[in-house]
């Protein structure tokens, strides 16, 4: 349960929202930010673990 609060400040941080805002924002609005986030934390992580220098190479192997 930890995690998820962790996680769930982090959004909150990145949004620049408190989670009161947050929860009053429209529908549409939140799954942008929640997409935005993820994908935010998706690039962060190939970073980290040198993902995108292999990101197309599958096609070198396709034949």
């Amino acid at each position: 349960m930890k995690a998820y609060f962790k996680l769930l400040a982090w959004f909150v941080q990145f949004a620049n929202l408190s989670p009161d805002d947050f929860i009053k924002l429209p529908k549409d609005e939140i799954v942008e930010m929640v997409q935005a986030f993820c994908d935010k934390w998706s690039d962060e992580g190939k970073k980290e673990y040198g993902f995108e220098r292999y990101e197309g190479s599958a096609e070198l192997f396709e034949g």
